[in-house]
């Protein structure tokens, strides 16, 4: 133990007293050629994990962690798949930040935990800025990053659903291009099919639709408390609540 010290040592004052040290690696004392951890040119990258000796496989982002095999056994110490982690005093503000330009940069955005709280926020940190979350989609073989829901900035923080739609114009606003778009309700009594439960929305024409696709009617409720005041039946009947009806 005494001599793994004072090898970290003279490692350390190594690195320390060499200004051209370019390059440098941390390996079990067993001489498996994986790395603990790896450095890139003028230490401009910093590996841990399996990275195989030689120039031809180093780290290929700022921080790049790799934990598959033959990276050293996890065993007493952390599965494999547990790839990073952080920690901080639940009475502060735990916060994980991106930023970007010259110098100290300026802050995109945060995904941060509030000091003494159990809840999660992403947030956007430059005004004006839209959030937009993307899926891949491939086509003939080729992936395709498609934006499938933006949330945009400003008084009304508006939402929009849709494949490849960024330009929502009302609190909640659907787009699906050429196709038919609904919002569909189910529950475990309807099932969660696409012909179960309650559809609203519009064909590929324009047309306004409310489907009901259960074996059960409409029901149209006013007034607070909610009364009935007409019914749709299943096979089409029109019933409506004539008991201190106005005019009608």
């Amino acid at each position: 133990m005494k001599t793994q010290i004072i090898r970290g040592i003279i490692a350390a004052t190594a690195i320390t007293l060499q200004p051209d040290f370019i390059f440098a690696q941390w390996q079990q004392s067993n001489g498996n050629p994986y790395k603990f951890g790896r450095t890139k040119t003028d230490i401009a990258a910093i590996g841990i994990g399996a990275f195989p000796n030689g120039t031809a496989n180093p780290p290929l982002s700022a921080l790049h962690i790799n934990t598959n095999p033959p990276f050293p056994p996890a065993t007493g110490f952390f599965s494999l798949g547990e790839v990073f982690r952080t920690v901080g005093p639940s009475t502060e503000t735990n916060a994980w930040r991106m930023l970007s330009g010259t110098g100290t940069g300026t802050e995109k955005f945060v995904l941060f935990n509030p000091a003494s709280s159990d809840n999660v926020f992403l947030r956007s940190s430059v005004s004006g800025a839209n959030m937009q979350f993307q899926t891949t989609l491939t086509v003939f073989g080729n992936p395709i990053p498609l934006t499938r829901m933006t949330i945009t900035d400003g008084l009304f923080g508006m939402v929009g659903i849709g494949n490849g739609f960024t330009n929502p114009q009302s609190q909640l606003h659907i787009n699906d291009g050429d196709f038919p778009t609904y919002t569909q309700i189910t529950n475990t009594n309807t099932g969660p099919n696409a012909d179960d439960g309650f559809r609203v929305g519009i064909d590929a024409d324009g047309v306004a639709e409310l489907r009901q696709q259960e074996n059960f009617g409409f029901n149209f409720y006013t007034q607070n408390p909610n009364t009935l005041k007409m019914t749709l039946t299943a096979t089409g009947d029109l019933n409506i609540t004539t008991a201190n009806k106005g005019t009608k």
